[in-house]
């Protein structure tokens, strides 16, 4: 009989296999559900809101990356 404990499903006798795949869809099916109860307007702000952070990561890296290059050949 499967069961939870905290927030990991367990189940005697489901390999490592079965048991991502049953994390994977049950995982999306909570993604789905949320697409659905939110508005267009709420996704977007969303969408926009997570390429902003993305983009920002991403010029942080590349800063990082920069000031390290710039270490290497001031030695």
């Amino acid at each position: 009989m499967p069961y939870l404990t905290g927030m990991v499903y367990h189940s005697p006798g489901m390999d490592d296999d079965a048991l991502k795949k049953f994390r994977a869809d049950f995982a999306r099916s909570g993604g789905k559900a949320r697409a659905k109860a939110l508005t267009a307007e709420e996704r977007k702000a969303i969408a926009t809101k997570a390429s902003k952070a993305a983009a920002k990561a991403r010029t942080r890296k590349a800063k990082e990356r920069k000031a390290i290059q710039s270490e290497k050949f001031s030695k």
